[in-house]
Parts: structure tokens; sequence; C-alpha cells
């Protein structure tokens, strides 16, 4: 049986930081259960839309949204940056967020550790963390909460050294396996992977909302593409044809979305992701 992968997030760019030995330590009890990958976000430019096309779209951006798309759940370790996470971290959030209905962190379980210098363990930034993760349907595990005080004190040359930080992160590894494990994963008959959830939304290729009849799954592609289809138009591995055509689901979408920030935005949305939509109904995210 092939192994979860974990995805892990360092909020800290700085060489030798906390986090990243922070992050290393508990990377190395979770290796026993999972595959654990480390994902650069330095090197991401900062998210603009004038850029997410097809004809502008930075490789490191589509690399990136890949990486994200193949993970099974997500780990951000971070200091805190003036009561918040780091630019970088909060980029890298908002890089595979987009394009608009292509959220690559959707249906994934994720935790956050925070650190800090200081005694509060960076409790700011663990929850504005928090705040964006449930934007972005990241299931975050509630408890146990990690916040790391005095963390120049708990780590050396050759990582976290202090006892009881050790036994915590120890209990805090345990708790994330198990949440993990709580979002089983299921293959299609083509060895694609795919993640059946109850969450409410709408199928990319016949824009049928979601329900227990009509349940939701998420299709990764051998090239690392993400869809989102339902039972009905993706069965035993193959997607079927689109049951709906592309006036109509903008037609049906247009006014859900209108009653969360207004009409005129949500027609301006849909031109704007048109191309994306398109690619959808052609079987390719």
């Amino acid at each position: 049986m092939n192994k979860k992968t974990i995805g892990v997030l360092v909020g800290s760019l700085r060489r030798g930081s906390f986090s990243q030995k922070v992050a290393t330590h508990i990377s190395g009890l979770l290796e026993k259960e999972f595959d654990v990958k480390f994902l650069d976000t330095a090197n991401l430019a900062l998210y603009n839309q004038d850029l997410d096309n097809d004809s502008s779209l930075p490789q490191e951006w589509q690399n990136f949204r890949q990486a994200v798309n193949a993970l099974d759940a997500v780990l951000f370790v971070t200091p805190e940056y003036n009561r918040s996470m780091p630019a970088s971290l909060k980029n890298a959030l908002d890089v595979a967020s987009r394009p608009y209905a292509a959220n690559a962190w959707s249906g994934k379980p994720g935790a956050v550790v925070s650190i800090s210098p200081g005694s509060i363990g960076g409790f700011g930034a663990n929850h504005h963390l928090r705040q964006t993760a449930s934007c972005l349907n990241i299931y975050m595990m509630q408890q146990p909460e990690a916040y790391i005080g005095n963390i120049a004190d708990a780590v050396d040359d050759d990582g976290v050294s202090d006892k009881s930080i050790q036994d915590f992160l120890l209990k805090f590894a345990g708790a994330f396996t198990d949440w993990v494990n709580k979002f089983d994963a299921c293959s299609h008959a083509d060895g694609t992977k795919a993640v059946e959830t109850a969450e409410v939304a709408m199928c990319q290729s016949c824009a049928l909302p979601f329900n227990e009849e009509h349940k939701r799954f998420f299709s990764t592609e051998p090239d690392g593409s993400r869809s989102i289809y339902c039972n009905m138009c993706y069965r035993d591995g193959k997607f079927t044809e689109p049951g709906i055509t592309m006036d109509e689901m903008i037609e049906k979408i247009v006014p859900i979305l209108g009653k969360s920030i207004g009409e005129d935005a949500a027609k301006k949305e849909m031109s704007a992701v048109l191309p994306t939509l398109e690619r959808w109904q052609a079987g390719r995210v």
C-alpha cells in the first residue's frame, strides 16, 4: 500500500531557522507513516492575477500548484511576523488557491505549529494562518494546539534539544497522523487518486451541486493536475462526456457566486476564469 504524502511548508526563509529545525524534527517523526516532502516557497513570484493565464503563467507557480495537488495533507511550521504569518507563506497559500475554483488546497487535512523566541509561541501567526486555511477549505487539526515559545532555548545546532519539546512534538505528530488517516483515499481503476468528501460544491463537468447521492471526487491525474467531478461524470477512472454546456454552467454559477460578491462582480469573475472553465469541460484542469 502506498504511503500518503505530507507536504511541509516552513514560514521562515532564513538558513538554519528555528522553524526549519522544528519542521525537520516533526518530519522525522512522520516519516514512519508517511512520505514527507518540503515545499519551497522562496522563489514563488508574488501573486498577480495579470500573470495567471496560459501565456504569462510563471513556471514556478505551475510547479508549485502541481506539487500541492499531489499532496494528501499539509503541515505548516511558522514564526510570527508582526502578529501574522510571513509574507512568503501567505503568498504560497494565495498562489496555490488560484485560479478561481481551482483551489489546490481544498479538502486536504492540515495542521500548524507556530514558534517564537517570546513566550506566547507565535499565537497571532497560528490563528491568522488558521483563518486563511478555513477560507481555503483546509481541514485544520484543532488539538493539540502547538504554540512553542522560548524556542531559542529549545534548539541547538543539531535541532530540537529540549526534552519537553521533543515529548510534545511526539504527541503532536501522533495526533496529526491520526488526523490525516481519518481522510481515506481511494483509487480509480486507472490508478489515479481520488478523495471523496462531503463538502458542498458543484461538479466541474455538469455543475450540479453535490449531495449524498451526487458525490464529489478530487481526482489527481498522472500529470499532477487536479480535477473535481461528481460520481456520475467520473466513473471507474474515466471522465465521461460533460452533461452541461458552458453557457449553462455559467448561468448556474453566477447566481450562486453573486450571493456573496454581487452579480456584477460574479459576472466579471466568471469572465476572468472562462479559459479555466473551458479546460474543465475538456477534462484538463
